[in-house]
């Protein structure tokens, strides 16, 4: 699961951006929101979940869980964050093996689906 900060450098890298400093041009914030963004003191907000979604072809929800999992501090609600996170990306699998060039069945247990990824 990605780190809010494994994010925007996923972000970056789709989006070609070099820096930081280029990024927090387009995002209108300066250098200081954006290390306090990438350190996680600060969470994205929604308009750049939006943007980094968008540029990865993939839903916010994703995001959201995955910066959401990363902050909580309590076990038991980190693992019930994750039970969303196994649920979402077996059914992103499912549907990408439907529509996608590989089409074939599957009845696996969510974690069984992310170890084929």
């Amino acid at each position: 699961m990605r780190t809010q900060r494994e994010w925007i450098e996923a972000y970056k890298e789709a989006e070609r951006l070099k820096s930081d400093y280029m990024l927090s041009k387009i995002w209108g914030i300066n250098t200081a929101q954006m290390s306090q963004i990438k350190s996680g003191k600060t969470k994205l907000d929604l308009m750049k979940i939006f943007d980094i979604a968008e540029s990865l072809e993939i839903e916010p929800i994703e995001i959201i869980l995955c910066i959401e999992y990363h902050r909580e501090k309590s076990e038991v609600k980190k693992e019930r964050i994750k039970k969303y996170i196994l649920k979402f990306a077996s059914n992103s699998l499912i549907i990408l093996l439907t529509f996608g060039t590989l089409i074939m069945s599957v009845s696996m247990h969510p974690k069984e689906l992310l170890s084929i990824i």
